[in-house]
């Protein structure tokens, strides 16, 4: 008898903590400068790849963001991949199929957790059929996408020379699991009409602590690859699902100084040290001392 409710449990909590702690230390990391990360597309100027230090006295002023240019932004890179399409296209299909396929089993993974709660709630025939219809269906697009990626990459890497020299062994086993992934899923759904019932039963068993349902033996090896790929997920450069947020629109030095025009002189200075050394920026005006005398 497997003891899936301990690795359930086990997987959930180093995913959980693992996350927290990744994303706490990238927060404490140093502040970037502006032209570290420049373009910003919450600036009005960003359609030509301007920014405010175009203007004189930008440091005298307030920042004025754009944040719904910047979440549009956002939005296309991570639903379209647009930055792959931008500056490396032959790359795009296998990157958005790839992505798009764990989306969409990310949205099976909510569903079932819904269901799941569902079933332990009232009772072992929840989901509903035409729920169940839905959560399948997705499942099969999702896996089908997602396997479609991993080979078209696995290719692109074993083939492309600028690839090639840059891949590591870390690389090829994340498609590797991934493939797994998407390989024992669907031979789940193919094999068995009940896959979406029998999950939600296991994410009941784990919510209610109530008994396993039985799984086939596919159905074993998906589940575990899949809580091996949740304690495994924080340590891997796949966190860049959300550290991307962090590392750009969060760490910008400037920018939180001149969100904080107005505000009293000390925490202004306490920012300015948080960047390395008072006054490191330049950004304030230069007082008349300071200038050379002739």
């Amino acid at each position: 008898m497997i003891p899936w409710h301990s690795f359930a449990y086990m997987a959930a909590g180093i995913f959980v903590i693992g996350n927290l702690v990744r994303a706490i230390r990238l927060a404490r990391t140093p502040l970037h400068q502006r032209w570290e990360l420049n373009p910003f597309h919450e600036e009005r100027r960003v359609r030509y790849g301007g920014s405010l230090l175009e203007e004189v006295t930008w440091w005298a002023h307030p920042l004025e963001a754009d944040h719904r240019g910047n979440r549009m932004a956002m939005l296309r890179d991570i639903l379209l991949m647009q930055g792959v399409w931008t500056r490396r296209r032959p790359l795009w299909f296998s990157c958005f199929s790839l992505h798009m396929g764990l989306y969409l089993l990310t949205l099976v993974a909510v569903l079932l957790l819904t269901a799941g709660i569902a079933a332990g709630l009232a009772g072992p025939h929840a989901p509903g059929e035409r729920f169940a219809a839905v959560i399948q269906g997705l499942a099969w697009t999702g896996y089908v996408l997602g396997l479609l990626g991993v080979i078209l990459m696995l290719y692109r890497r074993l083939h492309d020379p600028r690839l090639r020299a840059c891949s590591t062994v870390s690389h090829y086993f994340h498609l590797a699991l991934l493939g797994g992934l998407h390989v024992t899923g669907l031979g789940w759904i193919a094999v068995h009409a009940d896959y979406a019932r029998r999950l939600a039963q296991f994410v009941a068993a784990l919510f209610f602590a109530a008994d396993m349902p039985a799984l086939p033996p596919v159905g074993s090896w998906h589940v575990a690859l899949v809580l091996f790929f949740l304690a495994y997920y924080p340590f891997t450069h796949m966190t860049h699902a959300y550290t991307k947020y962090i590392l750009y629109g969060k760490v910008r030095a400037e920018d939180q100084l001149l969100q904080a025009a107005g505000e009293p002189q000390a925490k202004i200075v306490k920012l300015e040290e948080k960047t390395g050394s008072a006054g490191a920026l330049g950004n304030g005006p230069v007082s008349p001392d300071s200038e050379p005398k002739d």
